[in-house]
């Protein structure tokens, strides 16, 4: 792709963005003196492809990285998917979410929730920072339809990451991660994914944020896995 093309994509990517810091991350590169000696192609090189791993890459601006435009496409393909395989069951039983101590985490996690319930889709979203055997063990034991963790594992720490899992509390498999990456592929443009305040998500109970008792719970379960000395 020759510079023009990838500016003329850069230009169309920031007008979708609704985060004004990777817009303006877009902006300052496309009017760089020297774009092509930037990272600028590499960013519309591509795009960060789902499959059964989720999501993972680089922190930045751009669709060949990790950002809040490219989290809302992939919650409004996660939700439409729910939606289309599980219906109004799938929006009741929800979906819990974790999330790490990494750079975005926490604002990631939370459009994912709040994306989810604008489509009328229950959160159950943690209040701190988890483990991510937490969230799988959430999913099961509140008994979600699904769940997500904004982590890049062992990743470098400019990396994160958006793991899927489903009912079972592990994590997604084929076809599920095809029939996602399918409805991600139909959702709008970032600005345009519906997207609720966490303050009014929360009023309308569509968000729970979840406490301590989860975590008591788990390590209860865990301890019971331990060997006996008897």
């Amino acid at each position: 792709m020759d510079l023009d093309a990838v500016i003329q994509r850069a230009r169309a990517w920031a007008e979708a963005d609704p985060d004004p810091v990777t817009r303006a991350e877009i902006e300052g590169l496309i009017s760089s003196s020297h774009p092509e000696k930037t990272d600028l192609a590499d960013r519309f090189a591509g795009a960060l492809e789902f499959g059964t791993a989720g999501l993972r890459g680089i922190i930045g601006a751009g669709p060949n990285r990790m950002n809040r435009a490219v989290v809302l496409r992939t919650t409004w393909g996660l939700g439409a998917y729910l939606v289309e395989t599980r219906g109004d069951e799938g929006k009741r039983l929800g979906v819990a979410i974790g999330y790490d101590g990494r750079r975005m985490s926490r604002e990631l996690a939370e459009d994912t929730a709040c994306a989810l319930a604008a489509a009328g889709i229950r959160a159950f979203l943690f209040a701190d920072v988890v483990p991510t055997p937490l969230l799988a063990f959430a999913v099961s034991r509140l008994g979600c339809a699904a769940g997500v963790m904004v982590t890049a594992s062992h990743n470098p720490p400019e990396y994160n990451g958006y793991k899927a899992y489903w009912s079972n509390g592990a994590q997604i498999v084929p076809p599920i991660d095809v029939g996602i990456a399918a409805s991600i592929d139909r959702a709008p443009a970032a600005k345009d994914v519906p997207r609720l305040s966490l303050e009014e998500a929360q009023a309308r109970g569509l968000v729970e944020v979840l406490g301590e008792r989860l975590e008591t719970e788990y390590l209860a379960e865990v301890k019971k896995l331990g060997a006996r000395s008897d």
